[in-house]
């Protein structure tokens, strides 16, 4: 596919615009040390990593301040982790609005919300000072001896800020170095460790994870880790379905229809169709989950699909979706937090993609670096992205997602229900 001569002009400038941001980059990481240094009574690179004793270890902080998919895939870390500093504190600070949802977490201690709201513009010039501010009031008092930023891409939330003026004794993350993005917009971050993690091989976000585990000499769990819910969410899921089950027992379908970014959103128009096509030819019962903001979708699927539909979008917390899609037999949706949410319960999944096959397989969009972390899931993507993007849907809405057909959906659900029902059979 040839490039227009814009697309041409765009490829030259790039490469200038992340120097220049590489150069204010690292102009922040070095004022940053210099006021790090007067506060200080000691640097962080005096301290030995390779010396570090588990045993040592009380006190332990997780910056994670990515989406709820990135979030949802760190759960088996979590569990790792707790595996092997079982006697540690271990607080997880994380964006303010998943704060709440996370806290039922049986992995971690402590959960506490950082906020990043702030215009785009204006990030590189609030954040770090904020970060500064939170690390320094409220983190630098509970004396951690150990912090970790797992985020292998690109920090652009300075989480590398919170842990550094944590003033922990150790501090660990991936190096600025692992890809060419994040060695220009996180340049001078790796003087804020005392140890970096250098591998930069194309694997799943979740080995990426354990990587930092086996780091510390521990044993990665990579089957995965269940995201837990409350005795008190089981008897909200019960009560729900109870009360839409109307004496008949039939299969219960998730539909997760919204998505962070429009271009991951399979058109609404074929949820639709789908939808009437499940309780037609299955008599299934449709669970519809999502975001508040994203009401619409279920208001669309509801009206067509009338009494078969659940529709919750916007009325339960992450705990209670959990419990939810638990009693699931299916789930059917985008790329989401609620895609790896269903993935953790053990049901079955099948994701709708709008990374084409041949794509990247670093981009962020993609399904081998962040699809669901199970062996029961079947992921649809289009066979080749649609003009003018290359390697990855750029779109700002729907796009090369449409090239996943309804039909390519129904096969996989078929695929998935013979499987399943061949399960049964043989035990």
């Amino acid at each position: 596919m040839h490039k227009s001569n814009h697309d041409i002009e765009y490829d030259r400038l790039v490469p200038i615009i992340w120097h220049c941001i590489g150069i204010f980059i690292a102009a922040q990481s070095y004022i940053a040390r210099n006021i790090a240094s007067l506060m200080f009574f000691k640097t962080q690179k005096s301290n030995d990593f390779h010396n570090i004793e588990i045993n040592e270890i009380k006190s332990i902080l997780i910056v994670r301040m990515d989406g709820l998919g990135d979030l949802m895939l760190s759960i088996g870390f979590l569990s790792s982790l707790r595996k092997l500093f079982q006697d540690a504190k271990i607080t997880l600070v994380v964006k303010k609005e998943f704060a709440m949802l996370i806290g039922n977490c049986n992995y971690i201690d402590n959960v506490i919300g950082f906020d990043t709201s702030c215009p785009r513009m204006l990030k590189p010039f609030v954040l770090p000072i904020r970060s500064m501010i939170f690390a320094r009031k409220i983190l630098a008092p509970l004396k951690f001896n150990l912090a970790i930023n797992p985020r292998w891409d690109k920090d652009e939330y300075y989480a590398s800020f919170i842990s550094f003026f944590a003033e922990t004794k150790w501090n660990l993350a991936y190096s600025e170095k692992v890809n060419n993005k994040k060695k220009y917009y996180n340049n001078g971050f790796d003087s804020f460790l005392t140890a970096c993690i250098k591998n930069s091989a194309k694997i799943h976000e979740y080995e990426k994870n354990m990587n930092i585990v086996c780091f510390l000499g521990g044993n990665p769990i990579m089957d995965g880790a269940a995201f837990n819910f409350t005795l008190k969410d089981r008897m909200f899921a019960d009560t729900i379905l109870k009360a839409e089950e109307k004496g008949v027992k039939s299969m219960l379908i998730a539909l997760a229809p919204g998505a962070r970014h429009d271009r991951r959103r399979w058109p609404i128009d074929r949820y639709i169709k789908l939808g009437i096509w499940l309780c037609d030819s299955f008599n299934a019962r449709l669970l519809v989950l999502g975001d508040k903001n994203e009401k619409w979708l279920g208001d669309a699927i509801v009206h067509s699909t009338k009494e078969s539909t659940m529709d919750l979008i916007g009325q339960t917390t992450l705990s209670q979706a959990c419990a939810l899609l638990k009693q699931c037999n299916l789930f059917i949706g985008n790329d989401s937090g609620l895609l790896h949410l269903a993935a953790s319960q053990d049901i079955p999944v099948i994701e709708i993609s709008c990374h084409p096959i041949n794509g990247n397989l670093l981009d962020r969009q993609s399904p081998a670096r962040f699809g669901p972390w199970t062996s029961r899931k079947i992921i649809l993507q289009p066979d080749v992205p649609k003009y003018p993007c290359v390697e990855s849907c750029d779109a700002p809405n729907s796009h090369c997602i449409e090239n996943v057909s309804i039909e390519d959906v129904q096969r996989a659900i078929l695929s998935f229900l013979n499987k399943e029902h061949q399960l049964e059979y043989e035990n």
